[in-house]
């Protein structure tokens, strides 16, 4: 980013007729590296940072200058892109329109909704290595193709509903966190089997098999003439029993998509139903519920970017030293 600034002083010197005036306009130039090009869909954009904020916690202060005018939901579509690569949500703030020879036309500021605060205290966390030299490094050859993996896949699986869910578990208190987490994966998960219905079997047995299984059991069931509504309620307990349970479920749509589950990872999963029905935590057992959650997290993150084909790495954030791992292999369970 190149700053060009220019002042100018008019130096007066004496009454008319003979007075002198003397112009001066110094300039200075400045460059840093600030700002990032990106093309997401039809839109050109720039990614731009302002640097630190005096008042905040070593959060940056910057804005997004598209090259056009998209519609309010496609700037929103781009913001949740951005936000989940990144690691970090996007704080909307307001926003300005310019005009050709960039002139204010119209802007717009608004109380901005920031998860209470919490979105301010996050360290940037991306889940998969944005460059190639240094830690914080952001490459826009290595970011273009994920943020339009996830641009293009947006509505097939509902990355609006994802992010909003995705960022109120990120900030969700240790106790409840894994609940969110689990209903972010468990969210992803059936709209993947939604759309690949044809090639996932979602049952738990065959058709075949189950319409035989269902067909002796209510001639049994008939044969025991209950109340009406017990027996609507045993009915529909029958009906039921081929639906596969949601562990059976998850287990075959990792395998699916080629994912190793590791011990440490079946174990955290459990805590989504742990937190779900308000299991007590047991003294001293804080530290690995943190672990665990730090493992829902990161399964969420190689889940999404397998099936948007994102990328074949991912960044570890369980493990010590945040080690970049393979999509298909799993935490080290040894941590």
């Amino acid at each position: 980013i190149k700053t060009n600034t220019k002042s100018h002083t008019l130096v007066s010197i004496g009454k008319e007729p003979n007075k002198v005036e003397m112009k001066e306009e110094p300039s200075r130039e400045e460059f840093r590296s600030g700002g990032l090009f990106l093309e997401v869909g039809k839109n050109k954009l720039y990614l731009v940072s302002t640097g630190d904020d005096v008042k905040s916690v070593g959060v940056k202060s910057g804005y997004i200058l598209y090259l056009g005018i998209p519609s309010s939901n496609e700037r929103k579509k781009i913001r949740n892109c951005l936000s989940f690569v990144l690691g970090r949500p996007l704080i909307k703030t307001g926003y300005s329109i310019f005009n050709e020879e960039w002139l204010l036309v119209s802007f717009k500021s608004i109380s901005a909704y920031s998860f209470g605060g919490a979105a301010f205290l996050l360290h940037s966390l991306p889940p998969y290595p944005l460059g190639e030299k240094y830690q914080g490094e952001i490459n826009s050859n290595i970011i273009t193709p994920l943020v339009n993996a996830i641009y293009d896949n947006y509505e097939e699986y509902k990355f609006g509903h994802l992010s909003w869910a995705y960022w109120h578990a990120v900030c969700a208190p240790v106790h409840i966190a894994a609940v969110h987490f689990g209903a972010c994966i468990e969210s992803l998960q059936k709209s993947y089997i939604e759309k690949n219905g044809k090639i996932f079997n979602n049952a738990l047995t065959e058709k075949t098999k189950f319409k035989k299984f269902r067909k002796a059991t209510l001639e049994v069931l008939a044969s025991l003439k209950l109340e009406e509504t017990e027996h609507k309620v045993m009915e529909s307990k029958i009906n039921s029993l081929n639906q596969t349970p949601q562990s059976v479920l998850t287990e075959r749509f990792l395998g699916h998509l080629d994912i190793e589950f590791s011990d440490a990872e079946k174990s955290a999963w459990q805590q989504r139903n742990n937190a779900a029905h308000g299991n007590e935590i047991e003294e001293g057992s804080q530290i690995q519920l943190i672990k665990e959650i730090k493992i829902l997290k990161v399964i969420f993150h190689r889940v999404l970017l397998r099936i948007i084909n994102g990328g074949e790495y991912y960044t570890d954030y369980y493990s010590i030293g945040f080690p970049i791992r393979n999509i298909r292999d799993s935490v080290d369970k040894n941590v």
